[in-house]
Parts: C-alpha cells; sequence; structure tokens
C-alpha cells in the first residue's frame, strides 16, 4: 500500500517519478497513481535513470525506480538521486521474484536514506 500525506502537500508541489525502461510498467503505475492521488502530485515519467537525474530537484519526493534499468549501474542511480536532494525517497520496483539483488543494492548505497 502507498501512503501519501496529502494534508502537507496542499501548499506545496511534489514531484513524484517513475523510472523504468519498460514502458508498459511506467504507463500503468503512472496510470494507477493518477486514479489513487489525482492532482495531489505531479507525476514525471522517464525511461532511464540519466534522463530522470537531469529532472531531480527539491520538488522531487519520491522516485520509483526500476532494478534493471538496461546500460546504467542501479547502484549508482539511488546514490546519484540522494547527493541532488537528500530528502527524496527511493523505492526499488523489481519483476524479478528473487530480491536478494534490489536488498543488496540498497545495502550498498553510500548515502543515508
Amino acid at each position: 500500500m502507498l501512503y501519501i500525506k496529502t494534508n502537507s502537500m496542499k501548499n506545496q508541489n511534489l514531484d513524484l517519478f517513475v523510472v523504468n525502461d519498460n514502458a508498459m510498467v511506467v504507463n500503468s503505475l503512472k496510470h494507477f497513481l493518477e486514479q489513487k492521488f489525482g492532482t495531489t502530485l505531479s507525476i514525471f515519467t522517464f525511461h532511464s535513470g540519466k534522463s530522470a537525474l537531469e529532472k531531480i530537484n527539491t520538488n522531487t519526493r519520491l522516485v520509483i525506480l526500476g532494478y534493471s534499468l538496461k546500460d546504467e549501474n542501479i547502484n549508482e542511480v539511488p546514490d546519484s538521486i540522494k547527493k541532488i536532494n537528500p530528502d527524496t525517497k527511493v523505492m526499488m520496483l523489481s519483476s524479478n521474484e528473487d530480491v536478494s539483488n534490489a536488498i543488496e543494492s540498497f545495502q550498498k548505497m553510500q548515502v543515508s536514506t
């Protein structure tokens, strides 16, 4: 379950990023979030970590990050996000039933969460 405290969001514009190289996953997740939260969030979609990193700013509160981004070191993307905005929360999304790789990735992150 995804819970976002909406009463504090009325005074500010909060950005949520969906980053995944699978267009179907990106579109489905964006549609679900729009249905659930309406206009309380600004949802942006990206198909690479690099393109998302170019847009991360102080308004970015949550990044839903696909674990298997092609041609990118998945261990570096969360670190780079946190360097740009330490307050941004990063959620890993994986279709792999073995979540040990995603857990290992978070354990290797060099920044505090």
